[in-house]
């Protein structure tokens, strides 16, 4: 079983490029047959990647949302300070 997907392909001589040039190569859209994603393959990838720590995940979602509240917090306090100069 295999999809088709278009993808930009490089064409031979003057041709016009909707996908644009790559290294002086002018690209245009093509129709390319791939193979599916079958359940071998996702069982092959999870075989591979492994199991899911779910508590480090956590602790990286936490780390990562209290960083980016935390930034949150310090641009606002600037911008108190900066207020509170502009009208000194």
């Amino acid at each position: 079983m295999a999809d088709l997907v278009v993808v930009c392909l490089p064409v031979a001589g003057p041709a016009i490029a909707p996908c644009g040039v790559v290294n002086g190569v002018p690209m245009a859209p093509g129709v390319v047959e791939r193979p599916a994603v079958t359940p071998e393959h996702i069982a092959a990838l999870s075989a591979w990647s492994g199991p899911v720590d779910w508590g480090q995940a956590a602790q990286f979602l936490a780390f990562s949302l209290s960083t980016v509240v935390g930034v949150w917090f310090a641009a606002w306090a600037v911008g108190v300070v900066v207020d509170l100069v502009k009208r000194a």
